[in-house]
C-alpha cells in the first residue's frame, strides 16, 4: 500500500509503498539522497561511517591495478594550478561518497587536445567541472584554448551519455555550505543533462 510521509530533512510530503501490517517500518523518512546524506550522525554512526571508508579505500589499493593508475598519475609533476575550492568540492564527494566511485584527473581525448577532468563517476555518468577565473578571463592568451576544451568535454558527455554540472568559483565562495547542497542534488536528483551553476566571475 501507499502511505503519505514527510521529508524529515525538508519536511516535504511524498509517498512511500509499505506493507500495511508494518507500517510505518522507519522512524524518519527522506525524500532524496541528498537530504539523507545532510542528516546529523551521532559520534558513534560517524565513527563506523569513517571506518568503512577507510576499508572500501584500503580495499581499493590492493587492487594492483587501481595502485598502479594512481601511483602514477599522482607521481607526476603538474603545471596546472588546482584551487583550494576545487580541492573541498573533490574531497567533499570522495569521502562522502566512496561507493560511486569518485575519481579526477587522468588524460581524455576530447577532439581538440586532451584535457583531465576535475571530478567524475563511470559509475554514476556524471562530470563535474570546477570553473576558476581561467575559464572566464582571458590573463596568459589562453582563454580561446580554454573555452575550446570546454566546450569540447561538453560535447563529449552529451556523446558519451555523461551528464556534465559545472560550478564557477565564485558561485561555490559565496556560501560554501549551500553550494555544496545545491551541487549534491544536481547531481543525485536532477534529470537534466547539463547544469551550470554560476556563469560569472
Amino acid at each position: 500500500m501507499d502511505f503519505a510521509v514527510s521529508c524529515h530533512k525538508c519536511n516535504v510530503g511524498f509517498t512511500v509503498s509499505e506493507r500495511e501490517h508494518k507500517f510505518p517500518s522507519k522512524e524518519r523518512y527522506h525524500c532524496s539522497r541528498s537530504c539523507a546524506n545532510s542528516r546529523i550522525f551521532s559520534p558513534e554512526s560517524n565513527k563506523k561511517r569513517a571506518e568503512s571508508n577507510r576499508k572500501a579505500t584500503n580495499k581499493l589499493w590492493a587492487d594492483p591495478e587501481y595502485s598502479s593508475k594512481m601511483t602514477a598519475i599522482l607521481s607526476q609533476p603538474t603545471s596546472n594550478f588546482t584551487s583550494k575550492g576545487e580541492v573541498e568540492v573533490r574531497n567533499h564527494f570522495l569521502n562522502k561518497f566512496p561507493e560511486d566511485g569518485w575519481t579526477f584527473g587522468g588524460s581524455l581525448n576530447v577532439g581538440v587536445g586532451r584535457t583531465a577532468r576535475d571530478l567524475y563517476s563511470k559509475k554514476l555518468k556524471v562530470c563535474f567541472e570546477y570553473d576558476g577565473i581561467w575559464h572566464f578571463k582571458d590573463i596568459f592568451g589562453q582563454l580561446e584554448s580554454k573555452a575550446a576544451k570546454d566546450a569540447a568535454l561538453n560535447a563529449w558527455c552529451l556523446e558519451n551519455g555523461y551528464k556534465m554540472v559545472r560550478m564557477s568559483e565564485s558561485y561555490y565562495l559565496k556560501n560554501k555550505a549551500n553550494a555544496m547542497e545545491v551541487l549534491e542534488d544536481c547531481i543525485y536528483n536532477s534529470k537534466e543533462t547539463f547544469i551550470t551553476l554560476g556563469d560569472e566571475y
